[in-house]
C-alpha cells in the first residue's frame, strides 16, 4: 500500500538533507548488529527509505555512541 508519505518524501528528501547539512553541520551516526540465539539479524524498514537496514540513527549532544545505539535500538526493533 502507497501512502502520502512514500510518495512525498522522494521529492522532499533532497531538500531535507541539505538544510540539514546547512543547519546542523557534521552529525555522528551509529548502526550496530543484533542477532538472536538462532543467529537470526535484526532489521528495520523504514517508511523514508527502500528495503531493510541495521537500526541506527544520530548521537545526540552529549550522547556517547553506546548510549546512543542502545536508545536507537529501543526505539526502532
Amino acid at each position: 500500500m502507497t501512502t502520502w508519505r512514500t510518495r512525498i518524501e522522494p521529492i522532499t528528501r533532497p531538500f531535507f538533507f541539505a538544510w540539514s547539512r546547512w543547519s546542523r553541520g557534521m552529525t555522528l551516526g551509529v548502526r550496530g548488529v543484533a542477532r538472536d540465539g538462532e543467529g537470526r539479524v535484526l532489521l528495520v524498514k523504514h517508511t523514508y527509505l527502500e528495503g531493510w537496514w541495521l537500526p541506527g540513527g544520530g548521537v545526540d549532544r552529549g550522547e556517547t555512541t553506546h548510549r546512543a545505539l542502545v536508545r536507537e535500538m529501543r526505539e526502532e526493533a
